[in-house]
């Protein structure tokens, strides 16, 4: 719906991320629903949401203006431990654009279903399949429409980050990850091996 650019603040000298609505979509949708998100952005109070700084129209572009926060996402952190406590897992389109506080991992030789199951014994919530298909765990005609391989789609959870995350969630999500794969691994490591796509 917009682009989020790098911007320096001049006035302030600092770094700052700009949000920018497309003209386009302004045209087709109206500015209604931006303008909405900017006031929603502009009074939640939390320590996990960056504040709004700024918004305003400027040649016709509708914008507002947030603090820019170098540095690794949670999902991204959460990406790399995994994957270096599992090196066969994939990352669903790791290397395209995606949302930032959601990643699709797949293991191949644990089904997505054992997977969901145990993480959600140990009260952490994920998913298998589509979003739009709650209750169901079976592989995902989404990823399966993206060429991802059945063997490897059907092992596939997605895992959502939302604004109470926090570093301890990330760290006892990668701590229930280690015990699990350390109860699978003996079991199905050589499944793995075999089902894990070539590199």
């Amino acid at each position: 719906m917009a682009h989020v650019w790098l911007a320096h603040d001049l006035r302030h000298d600092r770094p700052v991320a700009l949000k920018v609505l497309r003209p386009e979509l302004a045209a087709v949708i109206g500015a209604e629903r931006f303008l909405a998100e900017i006031k929603l952005t502009a009074n939640l109070q939390h320590p996990h949401i960056l504040p709004l700084f700024d918004s305003g129209e400027a040649d016709g572009f509708l914008f507002y203006v947030m603090p820019f926060v170098e540095g690794e996402s949670l999902r991204d952190r959460l990406e790399t431990e995994v994957r270096a406590i599992t090196p066969e897992v994939v990352v669903i389109a790791e290397n395209e654009p995606r949302l930032p506080n959601t990643t699709s991992l797949a293991l191949p030789g644990a089904s997505a279903e054992t997977l969901v199951i145990q993480l959600d014994l140990a009260g952490i919530a994920v998913s298998a399949g589509a979003a739009c298909s709650s209750g169901k765990v079976r592989a995902s005609r989404v990823l399966t429409a993206m060429g991802v391989a059945p063997a490897v789609a059907g092992t596939a959870i997605r895992v959502s980050l939302g604004w109470s995350t926090t570093e301890a969630d990330v760290d006892r999500f990668i701590e229930t990850w280690t015990g699990l794969w350390s109860r699978l691994g003996i079991r199905d490591a050589g499944a793995a091996r075999a089902a894990a796509p070539a590199a």
